[in-house]
This record gives C-alpha cells, sequence and structure tokens, in this order.
C-alpha cells in the first residue's frame, strides 16, 4: 500500500505538464506511432500547457489586480480571499485514500469501453484530483470513505458518458479529430443545457453574435489583440490606476488574448497524430468502434470568444462580491471564472 502511494503521489507531484506528455507519450508507442514522434507529440503537450499556464497567470494577475484596486476604493470590507482550486485540492491530496482513486478511475473506464459503455479512453489523469475532491468531501461529511468512493465512481460514469454524447461538439469547435471531454465541470450541461435551449427560443438568431461577426462587423476593433487592449483599459479606469498603468494593463491583456490561441494551436499540432493513430488502433481492434481520447479544457482555449467573455465577466463578479447580502469573500482565484464561461461556451456552440 505504502509502494502504491509513494508511485501515484509522484506522479501528482510531476505536474500536469510533465505528467500528461508522459502518458501521451506512452498511448502513442501503445498505438504503433513511432517512438520520436510519440514523445514530440507528448513534448508539444507539455509545451502547450505549461505556455498556457503562463497567459492565465498574465492575466490572473494583472486584471485580477486591477479589480481587486476597485474593491478597495470602494470600501467594502471583505474578510474572506478566495484561493481557487490549487490549495483545496491540495488539501484533498493530504486525504490517505487519496492516492486510490488513480487505480479506481482507470479501473473504471477500462470496465466501460469493455463492455461497451462508453467509447471514451479518458487520458486526462491530472484531473483525477476532481474525483478526489468529491470522494474527500463525501467522506468527511458521512465520516464513510467507501460512501465517498461510490459517489466518486458515479462521477466518472458519468463523465465518460457525458464526453460521448458531447464530443461531436468538441470535435466542431476545435478542429481536432478523435477527442473528447470527460472533464467534471462539462457535467454542469445537465442544468446548464435546458437554459440555453430556452435562450435560443427568445433571442433571435440575429443577436447572436462570435467572435468573426464581430471582425466581419467593426474590422480592426474585433481582432484579439484590440479587444483585449479596449477591455483591460477599461477595467484599469475601473480600478482607479493612473493612465501609465492603465496602458499597461491594456497592453497586457491584448497580449493575454493574442498568445491564448497562439498557443492552443499547440494542442492540435499534438494530438491530431494520436488521434488519428488512435483511431487506426481502435478500427483494428475494436471493430470500427468510435473511440476518443478524453483530454483536458484547454484543448478548447484556441477560441476567443470565452477569454473575452471571462475579461467582461470580472467586473460583474466584484459587483457581486460587493452588492451580496452577508458575502465576506474578495474574489481572486477563481476569478476567470473557467468553469462557468467554458461549459456555456461549449453548450452554445461558440455563440456569445
Amino acid at each position: 500500500m505504502d509502494i502504491l502511494q509513494t508511485v501515484f503521489q509522484g506522479l501528482v507531484d510531476l505536474g500536469a505538464s510533465v505528467f500528461l506528455p508522459i502518458v501521451i507519450t506512452l498511448i502513442g508507442i501503445i498505438l504503433g506511432m513511432k517512438p520520436t514522434k510519440a514523445f514530440s507529440a507528448g513534448l508539444t503537450l507539455g509545451v502547450a500547457l505549461v505556455g498556457m499556464n503562463h497567459v492565465m497567470s498574465l492575466m490572473t494577475d494583472s486584471v485580477g489586480a486591477a479589480a481587486q484596486a476597485f474593491v478597495q476604493n470602494t470600501g467594502v470590507q471583505l474578510k474572506a480571499l478566495d484561493m481557487g482550486w490549487a490549495p483545496a485540492l491540495g488539501l484533498c491530496w493530504t486525504w490517505e485514500y487519496a492516492f486510490l482513486m488513480f487505480p479506481v478511475q482507470i479501473g473504471i473506464n477500462i470496465l466501460l469501453l469493455a463492455v461497451g459503455f462508453t467509447n471514451c479512453l479518458n487520458v486526462d489523469m491530472w484531473n483525477v484530483g476532481n474525483k478526489v475532491c468529491t470522494a474527500f468531501l463525501v467522506a468527511y461529511v458521512s465520516g464513510n470513505p467507501a460512501i465517498g468512493f461510490a459517489c466518486a465512481i458515479i462521477q466518472c460514469v458519468f463523465e465518460l458518458k457525458n464526453a460521448d454524447c458531447t464530443k461531436y461538439r468538441l470535435q466542431k469547435l476545435t478542429g481536432i479529430p478523435g477527442i473528447s471531454m470527460p472533464h467534471p465541470m462539462f457535467l454542469a450541461g445537465i442544468y446548464y443545457y435546458p437554459l440555453t435551449h430556452f435562450l435560443d427560443k427568445i433571442i433571435p438568431d440575429s443577436m447572436n453574435i462570435d467572435a468573426q461577426k464581430i471582425r466581419d462587423k467593426i474590422g480592426i476593433f474585433g481582432e484579439n489583440h484590440i479587444m483585449g487592449f479596449i477591455v483591460g483599459c477599461f477595467i484599469g479606469i475601473f480600478g482607479g490606476y493612473d493612465y501609465k498603468e492603465v496602458l499597461t494593463l491594456g497592453v497586457q491583456a491584448g497580449t493575454a488574448l493574442t498568445l491564448f490561441p497562439m498557443v492552443a494551436k499547440l494542442f492540435m499540432t499534438a494530438l491530431t497524430p494520436v488521434s488519428n493513430g488512435a483511431t487506426e488502433f481502435m478500427k483494428k481492434k475494436f471493430h470500427g468502434r468510435d473511440i476518443s481520447i478524453g483530454m483536458d479544457w484547454p484543448v478548447m482555449a484556441g477560441r476567443s470568444e470565452h477569454w473575452l467573455m471571462m475579461i467582461l465577466a470580472i467586473p460583474v463578479i466584484f459587483i457581486y462580491a460587493i452588492f451580496l447580502p452577508g458575502n465576506i469573500v474578495l474574489p481572486f482565484g477563481g476569478l476567470m471564472d473557467i468553469c462557468l464561461i467554458v461549459p456555456l461556451f461549449y453548450l452554445t456552440m461558440g455563440i456569445c
């Protein structure tokens, strides 16, 4: 037991940017790719993850600081600081049974593939932490680790089936064949989809505007770097910055919105050859079944709509924090609100 815990803890400590490339490289070799090409694909995925993390940090640190300055200027006292998901998962990983979630998730996935219940091969082992969080919280409340693991297993099943049901949306949005999205935040579609379907009924199609339509209508002002600059300057003014700080924040936001699609293209470069290899392999081994490779959400990051919406949502989040009765939390760690914007973007097929 201690040996298993040491092995899996070592994998977690590697971080997603090292762990997932290793997984992708091994899968590529198993699928019959040349080791050099498999390694190149895996390393490219690691580069994409590191690049995405850096750009997101730039956005959170620069825009988040301006938004915090606005709250301080209002004189509102928010005593608790939202630190985001990282510290929460860090606490969950200290649970003595946390490492067991790796073999549990792998075992459930293999079993459901074998019986034909799912066609998703989930290689996103990094996000096993979300199932650890579910099991830990349920076990803490119930006092029974078995109940915690039972709930986490149900979550695994739902994630895989949801990935099957929505994979064609993902492939159309990203242009990457043979992938799916078993990330837990997309389970929000259970209650988001009825809402978006209702809005489709009451909002005319002419009001649906995506990034390309914006560019077609307003020219240069629809370009990523221009939109980012304008929104960044607006938030800087909102935060009470002087003109130098406002312009700097505008350039930083413009930089982030420009780099997001560039970095995201690396995901396609890394995953397309692996996906093609998986398709050929599965045709031989599973008699033509449409097996998809389950990946993490950053494969969607090439579209600029959700990054723009995340920035625009920041002032709204802070206004909520200021005026929500009884609230004492200052938003920061989860300021980009990925778990809200990305699933909505996904379900609306990129229409703002």
